[in-house]
């Protein structure tokens, strides 16, 4: 979680639920004024063709 005091908000960054293949490369963030009302989960990152590579020949020492 992240304050933002130029925006009076509060920024949560998260892994939403796995995406539609099955994997879990996405990351959203959601908003809050108070810690008690967020918005909406809002996917902010996807996978793209270089994920799959990083993955499968463990480059990025993750994988």
């Amino acid at each position: 979680m992240v304050w933002v005091p130029e925006e009076k908000l509060w920024y949560m960054y998260m892994r939403p639920e796995r995406g539609a293949l099955g994997t879990n490369d996405l990351m959203a963030v959601s908003v809050s004024e108070n810690l008690l009302d967020w918005s909406t989960p809002r996917t902010i990152m996807y996978p793209d063709e270089w994920d799959d590579l990083v993955r499968v020949f463990g480059l990025g020492g993750g994988g």
